[in-house]
């Protein structure tokens, strides 16, 4: 059951997003302000999102753009490795009649 709102609790994917970004964060030796700086997303913006996960789409990729997390996150959304057995041979069934 996912919880929708301003009260949600962060779920496995939103904490392994949380922590790439505040880990390459500190990597970069940014700390919030900084990162708010280059980014032009508030610090308490910041703050909330590594704390709850909570962020529009829009200042998460400004975000990723910024830290260089771009292009893996993209390269995993392209991935079908994460798919289901079901998924796959969904797609498949629908590449073949399309072909």
């Amino acid at each position: 059951m996912d919880n929708i709102g301003p009260y949600a609790l962060p779920t496995d994917a939103s904490v392994r997003l949380i922590n790439a970004v505040r880990d390459n964060r500190i990597a970069y030796g940014w700390s919030i302000r900084e990162l708010s700086r280059r980014t032009g997303v508030s610090e308490s913006t910041l703050k909330r999102f590594e704390r709850t996960g909570i962020l529009t789409s829009d200042k998460l990729l400004v975000i990723l753009s910024t830290l260089r997390l771009m292009g893996p996150v993209v390269a995993a959304l392209e991935s079908r490795e994460h798919w289901s057995l079901e998924q796959h041979e969904r797609y498949n069934r629908k590449a073949w009649r399309d072909a």
